[in-house]
């Protein structure tokens, strides 16, 4: 784990901050700490995302980092999982305020105060934003938010979600991270009028400059008919980037300022994230995903900004922001950043509740097994103790070989022999043992179960005026020596330890003045109890007369009273060892085996061990280590080898294997054919595929020669290949008397002869088709995709005339002489019955008697932020250009002629151009083509005019008509959601609707797609059209008053749920005398289908004659 700086004030001059950050996925290993890491990057407060750990993972370097206050935020549900952490250095800045989370809901124990928390209620998300749908809690529950107040400012360390799986539950939960997040930067500047920083991962690019494809986007959407870089806005997340960031050209925006893009407008290739799988950080084949954001009131102080790709180990590299130490205001005062931030260089402050240096485990409210046996820092030995134990001590008394620590820390202590008169063992504890006793060495006693070997010869023994003691007391002291150090050293012996039982000995507890400043004695490692104690008839060793046990006084005594109660109850108990069991033994070798080295693969050719090579050469794939097999030397050319720094392993892998094979079997590439393969068999060789990665083949054979008897060589030795014969391969063109099929007769078909389509009575039940028009709406304004589909298979577009058709027909005969607000119809009915078509025979009817058009057949397009849109302040709404234009194109192409009778009736302004009274309306659509800006502008007004005319009815069709009363995918520069009728082609179709605006001849009919999975029925048009329901509308149910306004007079035209049989047999003639299907039909068939899809128009013809059918 590898962490990032965030913010940096020199430690001298206090010269400049510095903010810093990456992703923690890099490794840092050559620190020996991790407070060497942090100082490595030079940085007093450094922030990182993704930490991806959890508080019981931490270690105590890592959470309490000597010099700097540290601050983690983790997820309450998931561990090892996001995660976002901030380190502060004390001695350069100290937090005033710190919490985790956005909405101020995640809480430690206790929580926070008012005065704690960084904000006051009223600029939390929750109080700004009136969205019931976000759970707030959810979005603080995954710790990707920490927010410090600095007193100038306030610093927000921030993991924006990626996104994921692509769910619409992920979906939403990133697009509502995103709207509480700006609504928290809204709270501090706008409600408390705070400076704010932030920095992370936001997952987001900002800009087409900012990611390596985005020119591809750009092209790409030119190419499906966007308008400039729309191709690339198409995400989101990106377009809550451009709207949250301060607009470059003055117009409205956001509070945030990308200060590294400021700094660097037309730097290319500024990327801080790469994909590490396919190694695109070597040719910076990236994007730009890592930012820092700050409000206006901080651009003073901006001195640098910059990326650092050169900081290698994580996918993500560092960005910093350098800022000056001290400016002078427009007064003529000048500002200290120290002063501004609130700090004292030099003081103690203490740093916020949530610091990790409060948590139990660090502020010494809970202590660690550990400390309970380690040493005590009271217990250090002084100066004068060193040097007395050393004198006492021989490092390296096994013989010339280093005893482990722990064995020489047991074998300095030494316990008093127990006595009825001597002290308790709690009261020993508290004794320090100044007076230890002083013995004497005896001679050894051979023994044939010591394990340890005498030493080659004896080390001379100093003299003393210590008197001598008995060998009784030197054995006891010895033995218990063994325990204590057994003790620490598990698994000494295999058997149970005899009880030792030792007599009290009358010890000269004085030392002389001349033992003080006699040369220390040398003293050797005492043999294992096991190898000398195996039972009780054993004789107890004794000591050489060279050797004696180490002297325990004050001076080489530094062990607590805890540690030595542990060894005396671990000498007076000693168990049996404990042997290490199955599952651990097992466990051992798994791991073994994991963390083993790789072994070569054998050759799949010589069956010999491959050898590891490594790129040597200068390049990107340089340090890459591959295998090859051990014969390269003799079948690649120093030409192929030099080629592997420039085309990577996997080249030479496929030239050694190539080559391998036509050393080993010259004639394995004609074993491809088939032929070959059946005289293998023959000759009883077994073919071997599949045997590595590059699929290479091994031929071994029971005559290893027989393979070579028909391959021919030249004078050389090389393969002379075989002549190939020549085949066409697999498809053969066929003879023109094998093209009998009646697909293939084209003189036998015969076309498709239908009456013109016309909503009469008596064309009802019978197949008619649409006429060829110059003005076609069909081809101008477009259709549905399923019966765009319907039309394309079929020779010529038709439709069936239904009795709900001359039914509609007649209802827009009615309305040619009165006002559109006596007839706003809305097609209703069940998923494929036809609404669809239906209007599409209306939009035909009206185009030829006269009428004026404006279809639109999919409106969810004006909501689902497909095209852009800008704000208006003189209608307050949100304008959308780009279909303001093609709708004007598509008016204009569709009543060409019509609109060429019709002149203005009032004068027009637009930006300084006026237009006159009585301009004829194709001239007037002709400045917006001219000038695409004015669009939207020039539609309200040609609206208006339409709507004043009385020379010819208006038709305004409009299909999935449900689209315009839901949500929009639209947001505001505030990411908060925009309501339909806030833009302003909706706004204006839901006027019509409502009657608020009318033609003064013509009417409104909008068609309600049932089959729509985003855009769904609101329960509005459910209550206003009376459309069943299945859930229950209470009073108290949450409705939009405007949208019920808009709702307000609409009347349902219900559309048939089912095709009578005679309306069902003349589609079914369509599609089979067009020659659509290809299989000749019985009537049993039609009826099958018929009855299959129980009359719906949409599933007998795609799931009854298309699905089931050959078509």
């Amino acid at each position: 784990m590898v962490f990032v700086h965030c913010l940096n004030i020199t430690r001298e001059l206090y010269t400049l901050i510095l903010i810093l950050f990456f992703d923690v996925l890099s490794r840092w290993n050559t620190m020996p700490t991790f407070a060497d890491i942090l100082d490595a990057l030079e940085a007093d407060i450094l922030c990182f995302q993704e930490v991806k750990s959890s508080r019981s993972g931490l270690s105590k370097g890592c959470a309490v980092p000597t010099s700097y206050h540290s601050f983690f935020s983790f997820p309450v549900m998931k561990s090892g999982y996001s995660g976002v952490s901030t380190y502060v250095r004390a001695a350069s800045a100290t937090p005033v305020k710190a919490e985790e989370g956005l909405c101020g809901i995640v809480q430690p124990k206790p929580p926070l105060t008012a005065e704690e928390h960084v904000s006051a209620q009223g600029a939390y998300p929750h109080r700004i934003l009136d969205a019931d749908d976000i759970n707030y809690k959810g979005l603080d529950s995954e710790g990707r938010t920490l927010v410090l107040d600095f007193g100038l400012f306030v610093l927000i360390n921030v993991y924006c979600p990626n996104d994921g799986n692509g769910t619409d539950e992920r979906n939403k939960y990133k697009a509502d991270f995103h709207t509480v997040l700006e609504a928290r930067v809204k709270g501090l500047v706008e409600v408390e009028g705070r400076e704010v920083i932030v920095v992370g991962d936001l997952n987001a690019c900002a800009a087409v400059i900012d990611h390596c494809e985005g020119q591809i986007m750009v092209a790409r959407g030119l190419a499906e008919g966007l308008e400039g870089e729309e191709g690339f806005w198409g995400k989101e997340s990106r377009r809550w980037m451009r709207g949250w960031m301060v607009s470059e050209d003055g117009g409205r925006g956001g509070h945030m300022t990308d200060i590294t893009r400021r700094l660097w407008p037309d730097r290319k290739g500024m990327y801080t994230c790469w994909n590490t799988k396919i190694s695109a950080r070597d040719s910076n084949y990236g994007t730009r995903i890592d930012y820092i954001m700050i409000t206006r009131g901080l651009l003073p102080w901006v001195k640098a900004a910059d990326i650092q790709p050169q900081i290698k180990g994580s996918d993500h590299c560092p960005v910093y922001l350098d800022l000056h130490d001290e400016i002078v205001d427009a007064s003529g005062v000048t500002i200290k950043l120290q002063d501004a931030m609130g700090f004292k260089t030099g003081s103690s402050q203490e740093p916020p509740r949530i610091a990790s240096k409060f948590w139990d485990e660090y502020s010494g409210k809970q202590k660690l097994l550990q400390h309970f046996f380690g040493k005590s820092p009271s217990a250090a030995p002084t100066a004068s103790t060193s040097t007395s134990t050393s004198s006492v001590t021989d490092p390296r008394d096994n013989h010339g070989v280093s005893e482990p620590s722990n064995q020489r820390l047991a074998a300095e202590v030494t316990e008093p022999p127990p006595s009825s008169e001597g002290p308790t063992p709690n009261e020993a504890l508290s004794l320090p043992l100044l007076t230890p006793p002083v013995t004497q060495p005896s001679q050894p006693t051979k023994s044939s179960q010591s394990s340890v070997p005498p030493p080659l010869s004896p080390p001379p023994v100093p003299q003393t005026s210590q008197p001598a003691k008995s060998s009784q007391s030197s054995t006891s002291t010895t033995l218990k020596r063994k325990l204590t150090t057994d003790t620490l050293t598990r698994g000494s012996s295999s058997k149970k330890k005899p009880k030792q039982s030792v007599e009290k000995k009358n010890v000269n507890a004085q030392a002389t003045l001349a033992s003080f400043f006699a040369k220390p004695k040398t003293l050797v490692k005492a043999p294992s109890i096991s190898s000398t104690a195996t039972s009780t008839d054993t004789p107890k060793p004794q000591e050489p007369d060279d050797v004696e046990a180490p002297v325990a006084g004050a001076n080489d005594v530094d062990i607590d009273a805890d540690h030595r109660l542990a060894l005396l109850v671990s000498s007076e108990e000693a168990g049996p060892p404990r042997h290490p069991s199955v599952e651990s033994i097992a466990a051992k070798q798994v791991w073994s085996n994991l963390m083993a080295p790789i072994q070569p693969p054998k050759c799949t050719v010589h069956g010999e061990s491959a050898k590891e090579l490594t790129v040597t050469k200068p390049g990107p794939n340089k340090g890459k280590k591959f295998f090859i097999c051990s014969r390269y030397r003799r079948i690649l050319t120093p030409t192929m080898l030099a080629g592997t720094a420039r085309a990577g392993p996997s080249l030479l892998q496929q030239n050694a294997l190539k080559f391998c094979i036509t050393e080993a079997s010259p004639g394995l590439q004609q074993q491809r054919h088939m032929s070959m393969l059946k005289r293998a068999r023959r000759r009883k060789e077994t073919l071997v595929m599949g045997l590595d990665m590059q699929n290479c083949l091994q031929l071994s054979t029971d005559t290893p020669k027989s393979a070579d008897r028909n391959i021919k060589r030249n004078a050389q030795g090389q393969i002379i290949p075989e002549k190939k014969e020549k085949s066409l391969g697999a498809f053969r063109p066929l003879a023109v008397s094998n093209l009998n099929h009646e697909l293939f007769e084209v003189d036998k078909r015969t076309e498709l002869k239908l009456p013109k389509f016309a909503p009469i009575q008596k064309l009802i039940g019978k197949a008619t088709e649409f006429p060829v028009l110059k003005n076609d709406p069909a081809r101008i304004y477009g259709l549905p995709t399923k019966m765009l589909l319907e039309f394309r298979i079929l020779s010529k577009p038709c439709s069936v005339v239904r009795t709900i058709t001359v039914k509609a027909a007649n209802i827009l005969e009615k309305a040619k002489t009165q006002s559109s607000l006596e007839t706003r119809l809305v097609l209703t009915g069940r998923a494929g019955c036809g609404k669809s078509f239906l209007m599409l025979q209306l939009v035909e009817h009206c185009i030829q008697n006269d009428w004026i058009v404006l279809y639109i057949p999919r409106a969810k397009k004006l909501v689902d932020s497909s095209t852009p849109h800008e704000y208006d302040l003189r209608t307050r709404t949100y304008l959308q250009p780009s279909f303001s234009l093609q709708t004007l194109q598509r008016l204009q192409a569709a009543n060409q002629a019509k609109l060429g009778t019709l002149t203005t009736h009032t004068k027009h302004v637009f930006e300084k151009r006026e237009v006159p009274l009585g301009t004829n309306l194709n001239d007037f659509i002709g400045i917006a083509l001219k000038e695409p800006s004015l669009a939207p502008l020039v539609l309200e007004a040609i609206m208006l005019e339409l709507s004043a005319q009385t020379r010819h009815p208006v038709l305004f069709a409009v299909d999935d008509f449900q689209a315009l009363y839901c949500r929009t995918a639209y947001r505001d520069p505030h990411f908060v959601p925009i309501h339909s009728f806030h833009l302003s082609l909706p706004r204006m179709i839901l006027e019509f609707a409502s009657g608020k605006r009318s033609f003064a001849k013509g009417a409104f009919v909008g068609a309600i797609s049932t089959s729509e999975t985003i855009y769904k029925t609101p329960a509005v048009l459910k209550e206003t059209l009376n459309l069943p329901d299945m859930h229950f509308w209470t009073p108290y149910d949450k409705r939009s008053r405007l949208l019920m306004e808009y709702a307000e007079g609409l009347k349902e035209l219900k559309v048939p749920d089912e095709l009578s049989v005679d309306e069902a047999a003349s589609l079914f003639g369509v599609w089979y005398n067009d020659k659509a299907l290809v299989s000749t039909l019985p009537d049993e068939t039609f009826l099958s289908k018929y009855t299959e899809s129980s009359g719906n128009a949409r599933d007998f013809v795609w799931k009854g004659l298309l699905a089931t059918l050959d078509s």
